[in-house]
């Protein structure tokens, strides 16, 4: 259920994927990814007091998922409740793994919302985190990572998702050079649909 759930948010059929979730989660007590899909569809329709509670359920049930974490610090900023998202964060490092998803989504939304002394002090632990060889998504890395960072953090996270194709910067990249005068070109998307990336 919960992959069919997962395709129907893609999809932003929200109303469905809750009704869907709401029963799962009657069904199985303490499911910690029901309950952050559950919290994301509701913070995607804008019901952010309701997403709030669900990815807290999410961490109480489950307090090692980052990602998690970082959900809960994302709905607490959208509700402008910063001194929660922060708290938020700080539990993050007691019960998480280490990721640094909820550091880096706790910086970022301290920006979008203009509260400039603590995404300071936010950027300047990211900042020490990264130099420590810890790493996070790349794209929000553009705006409070150093250029110095870019490239290692970049090569960091593409490692973690895909251990097996990380290119470790020794090996000769294979040139295979063709005459025909034609240039091609390749692109690499999260996503191919209209927006200002593409």
């Amino acid at each position: 259920e919960l992959g069919m759930t997962a395709c129907l948010h893609a999809r932003q059929r929200y109303d469905e994927a809750v009704a869907i979730l709401l029963h799962t989660i009657e069904t199985i007590t303490g499911y910690a990814s029901a309950l952050n899909l559950l919290g994301s569809c509701w913070r995607n329709q804008g019901k952010l007091v309701r997403s709030v509670a669900a990815y807290r359920q999410a961490v109480a049930a489950d307090p090692k998922l980052d990602h998690v974490w970082a959900n809960l610090v994302r709905a607490y900023g959208r509700i402008q409740e910063f001194d929660q998202a922060m708290a938020a964060y700080e539990q993050s490092l007691a019960h998480g793994e280490g990721d640094l998803e909820p550091l880096i989504e706790l910086t970022h939304t301290l920006a979008q919302h203009c509260q400039w002394g603590p995404m300071a002090e936010c950027k300047a632990r990211l900042e020490k985190a990264i130099e420590a060889g810890g790493f996070c998504e790349p794209f929000k890395a553009l705006v409070h990572v150093p250029p110095k960072f870019q490239r290692e953090n970049a090569r960091q996270w593409s490692a973690k998702l895909w251990p097996r194709a990380a290119y470790d910067g020794k090996r000769a990249l294979p040139r295979t050079a063709r005459n025909d005068g034609k240039l091609r070109i390749g692109y690499l998307s999260s996503d191919f649909h209209t927006h200002a990336t593409l």
